[in-house]
């Protein structure tokens, strides 16, 4: 698997993924992500064997929109693995790997944040067994309900089975 950044070269591969119909609300269309990102949010892709399977923002305005979020926090948002590429552990494995790959990109940078809906309990395991924590606070400021926000600092290792080591 490869983590890397979004090329224009990369648009009508990004734009054929697909999300599935419920996870829409929590994530948005490849379109809509693609839009969101700017000179702050920062689209990168995950890669399998030269096929994009999904995609991710890295958000390094993220503290200046969120009261919980601080300085060196880099927002993570829009993860998505491609409905026909599920089930694989993709998403757990780019999730796991996200620190090392953030390092050299955005050596500033302290912790990984990113809030996940309540009612997303796979999501939700998926970035704890990647080493992310759930904070215990909610933030309300979501359009599809509440939202655990979770963080991973940028220095911790998670094994390959997810636990921290």
């Amino acid at each position: 698997m490869l983590l890397r950044p979004f090329s224009p070269t990369d648009l009508a591969s990004f734009l054929s993924l697909s999300i599935t119909h419920e996870q829409l609300p929590f994530v948005g269309r490849p379109e809509e992500i693609l839009a969101a990102a700017n000179e702050f949010a920062h689209l990168h892709l995950i890669e399998v064997e030269t096929v994009i399977v999904g995609g991710f923002i890295l958000d390094t305005g993220y503290a200046s929109q969120y009261d919980f979020a601080h300085a060196g926090d880099i927002g993570v948002r829009a993860v998505f693995i491609d409905q026909h590429h599920q089930g694989n552990a993709l998403g757990r494995r780019a999730m796991m790997a996200l620190a090392d790959y953030v390092k050299p990109r955005y050596p500033w940078a302290q912790r990984l944040v990113l809030t996940v809906n309540c009612k997303n309990a796979g999501a939700i395991a998926c970035y704890q067994r990647a080493g992310f924590s759930d904070t215990g606070e909610l933030y309300h400021g979501g359009s599809a309900g509440p939202q655990h926000i979770m963080l991973r600092n940028i220095d911790n290792k998670v094994s390959p089975e997810g636990n921290m080591a």
